[in-house]
């Protein structure tokens, strides 16, 4: 269960870019489960009425045409304005893996995603017991210390069961700027 019917996590707010960040999963090329991400620009707030107007909404789908399975989305930018999504990678070869995709500044107000994808950690087992939900807190974030580095929580299996292992892990998307 991908829960493709909503936005998973909250939605992340970037005063670097001056936009709210969203994702979800969704159908994507070949049928496979696929990322989609949204960039709202913020063009004004206005705290006394409660209001805010946005630019042209900047949005993607993910989906290479590999057969991997892309689901459980989570994504942050950091002050530099990378951009990093987080998600879970399977297929019926595949066990289910951790992985990112990320943005550069330098591509801010785009919608490519120009660092490729990387796995955190290959998953050694899948999902059995009767279970068919998966990594609802799938969750990225930036270390509040430097505001650079990113961290991507999920689910994985070392091995197939029912017992799932927790991902906890910091990367960088760019280490010459940060």
């Amino acid at each position: 269960d991908a829960l493709g019917d909503r936005l998973m996590y909250a939605a992340e707010l970037s005063d670097v870019t001056s936009s709210i960040y969203v994702s979800r999963t969704v159908v994507g090329s070949g049928s496979v489960a696929a990322i989609r991400w949204y960039q709202l620009p913020i063009k004004s707030v206005n705290a006394t009425k409660a209001t805010s107007t946005y630019g042209a909404v900047i949005a993607s789908t993910y989906s290479p045409t590999d057969g991997l399975f892309r689901w459980m989305p989570s994504i942050a930018v950091n002050k530099n304005g990378e951009m990093a999504i987080g998600f879970s990678t399977s297929s019926s070869k595949t066990y289910p893996t951790v992985a990112v995709v990320g943005r550069s500044r330098s591509s801010n107000l785009s919608a490519t995603l120009d660092i490729k994808e990387t796995t955190l950690v290959a998953g050694g087992g899948s999902q059995s017991g009767g279970y068919n939900r998966w990594g609802d807190y799938s969750r990225m974030s930036v270390d509040p210390v430097d505001s650079c580095t990113f961290w991507y929580t999920t689910e994985y299996y070392s091995a197939t069961g029912n017992n799932w292992n927790t991902w906890i892990a910091p990367f960088k998307l760019d280490t010459a700027t940060c």
